[in-house]
C-alpha cells in the first residue's frame, strides 16, 4: 500500500468513527443525566432535567476539532514513516 492509501484508510476511519460517535454520545448523555436526576430525586422535591441545545453544540463543536487535530497528527506522523521498512520487520 501506499503512504496515501494507508492515510486515507487511517483519517476514513477515523473520521467515520467521530460521526457515528456524536449522535451516540448526545443520545448516551442525555439518558445518563435522566438516569441520574431520577436516582436522586425523591422525597419533597424533585430535579427537572435542563438541557439546552447549545449543550450539544458546544459538544459537538468541541469533538470536531478535537478529531481533526487527532487526524493531523496521525497524518504528520505516518508522513514520517518509511513503510518499506515497516514492512520488512517482523517479530
Amino acid at each position: 500500500m501506499t503512504e496515501q492509501e494507508v492515510s486515507r484508510l487511517l483519517l476514513g476511519e477515523l473520521a467515520l468513527q467521530t460521526l457515528i460517535a456524536m449522535p451516540i454520545g448526545c443520545v448516551a448523555g442525555w439518558a445518563l443525566a435522566h438516569l441520574l436526576v431520577s436516582m436522586m430525586s425523591g422525597g419533597p422535591f424533585t430535579i427537572p432535567v435542563v438541557i439546552w441545545p447549545r449543550t450539544y453544540v458546544w459538544a459537538v463543536a468541541s469533538a470536531l476539532p478535537t478529531g481533526l487535530l487527532s487526524a493531523w497528527l496521525v497524518h504528520r506522523r505516518l508522513a514520517g514513516l518509511d513503510l518499506i521498512a515497516v514492512l520488512k520487520v517482523r517479530e
